[in-house]
């Protein structure tokens, strides 16, 4: 069976994510994406732009001591969407995450990224996890 091209490139960005490649990362992502952060934590909300989506995720990594990590469980994909189920883990103060999320990506025409949500099957212990 042939991968869809959709499900490798949320691969590549989980290995750039993984290596800590700001640069790497903000290559999937247009200049005035929209992304959407749930939860009740000091990164959820709405926000704009690569340049800061790229500065959230590096935040994430220093912020759990370089512990933070994002394991595909299952990649879905067309033409115009990817979602990506993976489970993140980290450590932090002595506390733990370790949850299930959900991320959406609309992939425009060009195959750039231009919408990302990311939200947590279990929110309130992300939200605990980084109170």
């Amino acid at each position: 069976m042939i991968e869809h091209a959709g499900v490798a490139k949320a691969r590549g960005f989980l290995d750039a994510f993984a290596r800590g490649d700001a640069q790497a990362m903000g290559d999937y992502f247009t200049d005035d994406l929209a992304w959407h952060v749930g939860g009740g934590h000091r990164w959820s909300g709405d926000h704009r732009g690569r340049e800061e989506l790229v500065s959230y995720l590096c935040q994430l990594r220093e912020g759990a001591d370089d512990t933070y990590t994002l394991t595909a469980e299952s990649v879905l994909a067309t033409d115009h969407h990817i979602g990506l189920f993976a489970r993140a883990t980290a450590q932090r103060e002595g506390r733990a995450l370790d949850v299930l999320q959900a991320h959406a990506f609309t992939v425009r025409s060009d195959g750039m990224w231009g919408e990302y949500w990311v939200s947590a099957a279990e929110q309130g212990l992300e939200d605990a996890f980084w109170a």
